[in-house]
């Protein structure tokens, strides 16, 4: 649509044009080296949530490294609209993609300790992110995030419930 605005003389809109910046940088996130990646993902944090939906597709790509990239855009971001898709990469066959998504739901989860947040995903991590180690399994992660969505955790229980989690090494049902 973007193009046929600009063939015809019409500008394009503000939310077009971030739109087709997300593509773009996309794109790029897939196939450069290593050395362009930090623009790359810096552009696409510095957009925000917008570029989530693109990100979290893109953590279903069947190379690692592309998940890797992903993943790392994510905590760049450091945003609470991006625990969904990182608590996804959790389960990832990539023991690099686990561990980062790990990390980054550790730093969104630390700097929304203490805020009013939004969302029944936000919610649910903030009240147990409070309770995780800074470099916590991501069994354990996932499992009291899924806990807390269900609404198995309250405020009460969730230090404890972390804690067992830990113990079992996140075997806890």
């Amino acid at each position: 649509m973007g193009l046929f605005r600009r063939l015809l003389g019409k500008p394009e809109t503000p939310a077009e044009a971030e739109n087709r910046k997300i593509r773009g940088l996309m794109k790029e996130l897939h196939r450069s080296p290593w050395k362009l990646h930090r623009e790359v993902s810096g552009e696409l944090a510095e957009i925000g949530p917008p570029a989530i939906p693109p990100l979290a597709k893109a953590l279903g790509h069947s190379k690692d490294w592309v998940r890797q990239r992903a993943v790392a855009t994510l905590e760049k971001m450091n945003h609470p609209a991006a625990i969904p898709p990182l608590a996804k990469a959790l389960q990832d066959s990539d023991s690099v993609v686990r561990s980062s998504a790990a990390w980054a739901l550790g730093k969104i989860g630390r700097s929304i300790q203490g805020k009013e947040v939004e969302g029944k995903e936000a919610k649910a991590f903030q009240l147990v992110a409070t309770h995780f180690r800074k470099e916590e399994a991501p069994e354990v992660i996932l499992k009291s995030y899924r806990a807390a969505l269900e609404g198995k955790i309250t405020k009460q229980n969730a230090r404890l419930f972390v804690k067992e989690l830990r113990a079992v090494k996140g075997s806890l049902k």
